[in-house]
């Protein structure tokens, strides 16, 4: 089972992407989502929760690619968090914390 599909499971929240431009995603139809919370792209890309208006919320994308217009994402009801430890000395990570 993918990371989309967990949390969809999890929270029963999915929207759609309405809007995408440069590195934002505009994404209808999550009515419990909250300011800087994670969201995930069935197509595995990660973003966060920047704004939100009554009927969308703007996501900031974490990725190289951008999810299409048309593709769901999922609430994670979780905020960014980087684990750290002796494991990440002396090693690159991406700005959400990848290896």
């Amino acid at each position: 089972m993918n990371k989309f599909q967990q949390y969809l499971d999890a929270t029963s929240e999915v929207g759609i992407v309405d809007e995408v431009s440069s590195s934002l995603a505009k994404v209808a139809g999550i009515p419990g989502a909250r300011i800087t919370e994670t969201v995930v792209f069935e197509s595995g890309e990660v973003g966060q929760i920047i704004s939100i208006s009554p009927t969308e919320c703007e996501v900031l994308v974490f990725d190289l690619t951008m999810p299409r217009v048309g593709s769901r994402a999922a609430r994670t009801g979780e905020y960014l968090s980087v684990p750290v430890g002796e494991e990440l000395l002396g090693r690159t990570i991406d700005p959400i914390g990848r290896v």
